[in-house]
């Protein structure tokens, strides 16, 4: 296996201390890209927090366009009326064409089910996608769109006591279709 891991260890003086591991691995036998974290409460204090990444994504320094579709693994609904940059049918998300400024809503649908944090893009006209899927359950999905990438983002909510741990990983693997 290919990886470079970054570790941050922090204590204040109110009782919260941790250490959060983040790793990048690449395997040799697949095509795919998985980020990994754990956050090891080492503090006083019971530690409560979100994490989220933004997975902003261009396929092919494509414009994002009518090109362009992304596929949900629930079906879906923006929280705001954003139909004339982008709509939901089911569990497809597509675009009437290219956006001329940045927009977002969160997406509403998910029950909490792990099988959910599972996101397809791709660009339609190249044949080409990004497979994005988590092994947490989503507990909060922003979706934000800019005029050259696509970001899904899928939080996740942490407890931590003290002396336990909390581990969640993303893949990443590109596809032809």
């Amino acid at each position: 296996m290919n990886w470079i891991q970054f570790t941050h260890v922090l204590a204040d003086d109110y009782g919260y201390a941790y250490k959060y591991i983040k790793r990048f691995e690449i395997p040799f036998d697949r095509n795919e890209l998985k980020i990994s974290h754990t956050l090891y409460n080492t503090g006083k204090k019971m530690i409560r927090g979100t994490h989220y990444t933004h997975n902003f994504t261009t396929i092919d320094n494509a414009k994002i366009s009518e090109n362009y579709e992304v596929e949900l693994a629930f079906n879906g609904k923006f929280s705001r009326d954003i139909d004339e940059y982008a709509t939901i049918s089911g569990n497809k998300i597509t675009f009437p064409g290219a956006p001329d400024k940045s927009f977002g809503s969160t997406i509403e649908g998910y029950t909490g089910d792990i099988t959910e944090n599972h996101v397809k893009i791709v660009n339609r006209r190249l044949g080409v996608g990004l497979d994005i899927k988590g092994d947490y359950p989503i507990r909060e999905f922003m979706f934000y769109v800019d005029t050259l990438s696509i970001s899904p983002e899928m939080y996740t909510y942490f407890d931590i006591p003290v002396g336990a741990l909390y581990s969640w990983n993303t893949t990443y693997t590109p596809y032809e279709q």
